[in-house]
């Protein structure tokens, strides 16, 4: 089921924590899934590369997730 989950919330590149969280609760929802939603969940997956980095938006330092399919 979480390979399900995890195709839901990939996207290539740059995800905010913060959004990423926002995408764990949203695929939760959707497979029924009781499980509290939190950015690093992400690091479990298996399916795609994923690094964890600190961008520097508008001033602002933001945590998030570099993801990329394998090669």
């Amino acid at each position: 089921m979480m390979e399900r989950v995890f195709n839901d919330v990939f996207s290539e590149g740059f995800v905010s924590s913060k959004d990423l969280k926002e995408r764990f609760r949203l695929a939760f929802k959707k497979y029924g899934i009781d499980r509290t939603p939190k950015a690093t969940i992400i690091e479990e997956c298996k399916q795609y590369d994923v690094i964890s980095v600190r961008h520097r938006i508008n001033g602002k330092q933001i945590r998030g997730y570099d993801l990329s399919r394998f090669n």
